[in-house]
Order: structure tokens, then sequence, then C-alpha cells
């Protein structure tokens, strides 16, 4: 059985990276109508999906047109994001895995997910208890705990993301200290003064 989650209103600590998207949608539909006025329909149609938002309506929408086709499909609307209603479902061992865009899941604590689905339904699947097998950064040994904040630092919608700091450098910083306290601070040309208390 599937189940489909729709985001519910938006979530308060994120007001800033929200204001921040709907300013580009508008921009991404302004360039996709003018691309599309040039005849350069492949790239319009590209900006286009990036100008939608979402409403409860487009969301009531699609969930009536499923319905009226497949009936073993269920919905659910999450309180704010799906992420976190997902992860929880995935936690509670209440949903196999999660289909997503979206690595942030595997911050909440999602088990497993099936990302970067493509037209031809190819993806990759991540579990989140084998992270300690990525190639390209050792985490073994590592808690939750710490990989949150690895992902944190190298950036998300909750706090403006140190400059310059990306997961390579978050990464190699965190390997050096044993806390992040001493990460944060090894960054503190490059961070606003209250970032740790924010952190």
């Amino acid at each position: 059985q599937m189940l489909i989650v729709f985001d519910g209103d938006r979530l308060p600590l994120k007001i800033n990276t929200e204001d921040s998207r709907s300013v580009n949608r508008l921009k991404n539909l302004e360039n996709a109508t003018k691309l599309y006025k040039l005849k350069k329909y492949e790239e319009a149609a590209r900006l286009f999906g990036q100008a939608i938002d979402i409403t409860p309506e487009i969301a009531y929408y699609v969930k009536s047109k499923i319905e009226a086709k497949y009936s073993e499909i269920k919905f659910l609307v999450a309180p704010y994001e799906a992420d976190s209603q997902l992860a929880y479902l995935s936690k509670k061992g209440l949903i196999d895995f999660v289909v997503t865009e979206d690595s942030d899941l595997l911050t909440f604590g999602a088990k497993k997910m099936f990302y970067k689905m493509d037209k031809e339904y190819y993806g990759v699947e991540i579990e989140l208890d084998n992270l300690n097998e990525c190639r390209e950064f050792d985490m073994s040994g590592w808690s939750h705990d710490r990989f949150i904040q690895l992902c944190v630092l190298s950036g998300c919608d909750y706090l403006n993301s140190p400059k310059g700091i990306a997961i390579k450098k978050a990464y190699a910083a965190m390997s050096r200290q044993e806390n992040i306290i001493a990460v944060i601070e090894s960054f503190s040309d490059k961070v606003d003064r209250d970032y740790l208390d924010k952190f």
C-alpha cells in the first residue's frame, strides 16, 4: 500500500527560507515566460516547474484525482513539512521506505529512502544504518547527533550557513575536532557572532 504525505502549514522556524523560495519562484516564472515567448519550450518547461508553489488547493486536486483512480493509495497532510512527518513514520516502522528528492530525511532520522527517482524509476537507495559505509566520508563510530551537526554546519534551512563552508570543509573540520563547539570556534571568521547559540 502506498501513502502520500503532503506538506502542511509553513514552518515558522524556516520563514526566511520560505520567503527566499517565494522570491525565487517568482523569478523562475518571469524567466520561464520570457523563454516561452522566445519558443524555447524545453528551457521554459524546466523553469515553469521550478516556479510552482504547491498550494492546499493543488494538493487537494491531486489527491481527489488519484483517489478516484487508485483507491488503495492513502493520503496524509503533515502538520508542517512532510519531511519530519515521513521520518517519524519511518522511525516508528509504519512505512517501509520514503521516495523523496530531499536528503533532509536522513537528518530527521528516516531509516530508508529511495532518492532522486528518474522518469525510468531508477534512483538511489540510502539506508541510515549504512552511512558508515560511505566511501567519501568516514563516519564510522559517529552518533546520529554528530551526523546532524555535520548537516547543519554544511548548510540548512533553519540557520544562516557559514560563509564558504560546504559539506567537505564541514566534514574535514569535524574530523579534526572532538566537539562541535571547537569546530564552530575554528570557523569564527566565517560565522555570525551568535551562530553557536543559534546552532
